[in-house]
């Protein structure tokens, strides 16, 4: 999101127990055992974004910190929800987060969701391509035990000026990943950047959430589907 309208304590970690009758998710393996399990969501490590695109040691720093906390705890996996940069495409700041990001421990899977400073505020074919060959796919599911995670990509929907066609096959897939996969799961919960909503899923549109048009049909498919 824009930088300039972010507290300046940023908060690089955010731990999800997803609780389930009081418990940590249950997971069902086979029929007749139930694990639960953590994941680590972490957002916004921005490199470039406390000094203005001048250094990062900042940055540098509590990234560190973070992979470092991710190791001691051993979740299930990692999440980055986006705004990796500060400077879409900058070398030097891809170049830092990956260092660090490989830092962390071989067996604990990181996922990465692009934010509006990885492919800019209105993006182009240009800046999709090139952050895919860095980040790979922007849009994709996985799953962990009987749980469904779908990424999505919220700034092609926030401002699809520049391509319609990519915002078009992000919602022809999610429909038919949605329809087509019958197995039963325990739910289904869908990381992005972009907050739909920020306290009302009929609020006026605003720099932070989803437009209503688009936020009004994602939100229909979401409860008919069944997601989190």
């Amino acid at each position: 999101m824009n930088p300039l309208r972010k507290p300046h304590a940023k908060r690089y970690i955010a731990i999800l127990l997803l609780s389930l009758l009081g418990g940590c998710i249950a997971i069902q393996q086979g029929l007749k055992e139930r694990k639960p399990f953590f994941f680590i969501q972490m957002t916004d490590p921005q490199f470039g974004f406390f000094a203005g695109d001048s250094s990062f040691q900042e940055e540098t720093r509590l990234f560190q910190e973070a992979i470092a906390h991710a190791n001691r705890l051993s979740p299930a996996f990692v999440v980055i929800t986006g705004d990796m940069v500060n400077k879409p495409g900058d070398p030097a700041q891809i170049a830092e987060l990956m260092r660090i990001a490989g830092q962390l421990n071989g067996n604990i899977p990181l996922y990465w969701v692009a934010g509006n400073h990885d492919i800019e505020n209105v993006p182009t074919p240009a800046t999709l391509t090139a952050y895919r060959e860095t980040f790979g796919p922007d849009w994709y599911s996985f799953t962990r035990g009987n749980w469904r995670f779908i990424v999505l990509n919220s700034t092609i929907v926030h401002r699809p000026d520049k391509v319609e066609a990519e915002l078009t096959g992000q919602w022809t897939w999610l429909e038919e990943i949605l329809s087509s996969d019958t197995r039963t799961y325990n739910g289904t919960i869908v990381f992005q950047h972009h907050p739909f909503f920020l306290t009302d899923p009929d609020e006026e549109n605003r720099y932070e959430n989803i437009p209503r048009n688009q936020r009004t049909r994602y939100l229909d498919l979401f409860k008919s589907s069944g997601v989190a």
